[in-house]
């Protein structure tokens, strides 16, 4: 239901792909309410795209729009591609660069053994990565952003925060370890 997904047999244990590989979907919960706020036509920021699970569809769904998808993890950046080619999606403009609040590297960390999408993005693998801000694409009529960063959730928002305040998107947020308060301030 989700797409066709290559995934890494050496990753088999992992938690986001063994439920793919069962055939099972992802965060499909999470999707529905997604779905619910995608306006065609418009941007979706897709922060910490992992394999693409949300990727693929929100830019099944936004035909006419496009998706940036952010993926720093080489290898988890390389999966995402290859789902977006299996999947024959054109839609999403793809970036391997963490988000934050100013530009500049970041040392990653390795990949987390069980779940590499949970992988906390600071580490000491010797592996830097570009970091930028959403400020700096200037982007106009973006309606959904999600974000799903480990830990980089103040940073950013900190670097999009003039795109929030000139768009008004709904904003989708995982905060690991946390319980989900739903608030809604017009």
């Amino acid at each position: 239901r989700q797409g066709q997904f290559f995934i890494d047999l050496n990753c088999k244990n992992d938690c986001i792909k063994s439920c793919l590989v069962r055939n099972q979907p992802w965060e499909e919960h999470i999707f529905k309410l997604m779905k619910q706020h995608i306006v065609p036509g418009t941007i979706i920021l897709d922060l910490g795209a992992h394999i693409g699970t949300h990727t693929v569809n929100l830019a099944k769904l936004n035909k006419e729009g496009v998706v940036y998808a952010f993926e720093v993890q080489p290898k988890i950046f390389r999966e995402l591609f290859f789902n977006l080619c299996l999947n024959d999606v054109k839609i999403v403009k793809l970036f391997k660069a963490a988000v934050g609040a100013t530009p500049g590297k970041v040392e990653l960390n390795t990949l987390k053994e069980g779940n590499e999408g949970a992988t906390i993005c600071r580490g000491h693998s010797g592996v830097f990565a570009d970091v930028m801000t959403i400020d700096s694409l200037n982007l106009n009529k973006v309606s959904l952003m999600k974000i799903d960063v480990e830990e980089m959730e103040d940073e950013v928002l900190e670097g999009a925060k003039e795109t929030i305040l000139r768009n008004k998107p709904i904003i989708f947020i995982e905060f690991s370890g946390c319980d989900v308060i739903n608030t809604k301030d017009d």
